[in-house]
């Protein structure tokens, strides 16, 4: 059980002793301390979506080190949103919230200051917060949703991503920025709505991976660095006409 037992000095006063620690919970430590704010956001993540799981850990996989929360697998809890307190998580690393029902993100995600992978694959997201730049550590970043339809600014300010999936959205373009984005490997961008791409985007590292597949650009945006291309529906506004294009590489 959870119990508090600083007289007896095995836990300094912000952490808790937990005794029994169920199997989905990864301890990268040799004790059963926690830190007790940590605790209450799991409870705060359930609460807010009406959950009903059992204390400490509620059932979500997760790992911990030297007594903190560092991955959180909210993956197909039925989440439809998260509380501002997530924020104060300042030591999480990787975030899961794939498959579940979430719409729009709070603006407290982008304040989580240690954040390195962000997944929000199969969520009917409309939107991403406009602020999603201030993830400065952020490395991985994967969404799908065939309701998003734009990227904010300041996408293309998040400087440490090296893997970034988008697809399936209605997205049309994507922010220039992300062109100087020095650490990139791979830049997924299939089966979306794009029309056009920046003109500096082999500025991207040489050794970076770019998928554009099954997008509506024209050959104007056959760019030498592009690896795939595949099918295209080359939307020619001058003309109103539809064009289907096809590269192979």
């Amino acid at each position: 059980g959870i119990q508090n037992l600083e007289s007896c000095e095995l836990c300094d006063s912000s952490f808790v002793w937990v005794s029994n620690v169920p199997e989905f919970v990864n301890l990268d430590q040799t004790t059963n301390c926690f830190n007790i704010e940590d605790l209450s956001i799991l409870e705060e993540i359930t609460l807010f979506n009406d959950l009903n799981y059992q204390e400490p850990f509620y059932n979500y996989p997760q790992a911990w080190y030297n007594g903190r929360l560092t991955e959180l697998n909210l993956s197909n809890f039925f989440i439809m949103g998260i509380p501002e307190m997530i924020q104060n998580l300042d030591e999480l690393k990787v975030l899961d919230l794939s498959e579940n029902e979430i719409f729009f993100l709070n603006n407290a995600i982008v304040e989580i200051p240690k954040l390195e992978v962000l997944n929000l694959i199969n969520n009917p997201l409309m939107a991403l917060p406009n602020a999603i730049g201030n993830l400065t550590t952020l490395k991985n970043i994967s969404i799908n949703s065939s309701n998003l339809d734009s990227l904010p600014i300041s996408f293309g300010e998040l400087d440490s991503l090296e893997f970034v999936f988008i697809n399936n959205t209605q997205i049309k373009n994507i922010p220039e920025g992300l062109s100087f984005t020095p650490n990139l490997q791979t830049l997924h961008l299939s089966d979306n709505q794009i029309e056009e791409l920046p003109n500096i985007l082999c500025e991207l590292p040489e050794n970076c991976f770019i998928n554009v597949s099954n997008n509506n650009l024209c050959n104007t945006y056959f760019f030498d660095c592009i690896n795939e291309w595949w099918s295209q529906t080359c939307l020619s506004i001058s003309k109103n006409e539809i064009n289907d294009e096809f590269k192979f590489i």
